[in-house]
């Protein structure tokens, strides 16, 4: 049986907004504006047919697929879904390159130095494994589409993995908040589809 997940980014905080790196030790809630794209998200897919949501363990998620949750939809978190824990970086301005702040290291990612990772924090393999560990969980559950809300780098560690790339791509895999991919999964094959990418449709 062919399953499919709906991946959503979380929708915008206060941390986004302002270019303050927010990852897995950071709990922030939706701002207004991703209050709204959450609202948005939720009226254009209310009718649709999911059978289950997971998110991760960070209440941001939770708060952008409140309206599902509220209907009723089954619901479970998964820590391996968590966004990648940025250390020392965390609360701070990501920067523009310079030396020392997040960007810099993501630069360095996208330069193949992917075994790179930030003192007291996560690298993208890190993540991986974590991902890889929930989606066998995951994937062994019974259903036909689940609702999956996530974060920025996870989702493009994932759809990396997922679709067999080098790590690097994940330069390429940038999602607005609340943007839409689709993916399918063969378990004969064991084989991920990605069907589509950062729909905004509902923006």
């Amino acid at each position: 049986m062919i399953k499919k997940l709906y991946v959503i980014r979380h929708g915008e905080t206060a941390y986004n907004h302002n270019g303050i790196v927010q990852g897995r030790k950071i709990d922030a809630d939706l701002n207004e504006k991703g209050r709204e794209q959450a609202d948005s998200f939720y009226n254009k897919y209310k009718a649709f047919d999911f059978d289950v949501c997971f998110t991760s363990t960070l209440k941001r998620t939770h708060q952008t697929v409140d309206g599902f949750l509220k209907d009723g939809l089954q619901w479970y978190q998964f820590s391996g879904l968590d966004e990648m824990n940025y250390g020392e970086f965390e609360g701070k301005q990501a920067g523009n390159g310079e030396e020392g702040s997040a960007v810099e290291l993501m630069n360095k990612w996208n330069d193949g130095f992917l075994n790179l990772k930030p003192e007291g924090g996560e690298g993208p393999y890190d993540v991986m494994k974590r991902q890889q560990e929930a989606f066998s969980d995951i994937l062994g559950m019974n259903f036909n589409n689940a609702l999956v809300c996530m974060h920025s780098r996870a989702i493009r560690i994932m759809l990396c993995w997922m679709q067999d790339l080098n790590m690097i791509e994940m330069k390429n895999l940038g999602s607005v908040n609340t943007g839409l991919s689709i993916i399918s999964y063969d378990p004969k094959a064991e084989k991920y589809t990605l069907e589509e990418f950062n729909n905004t449709d509902h923006l």
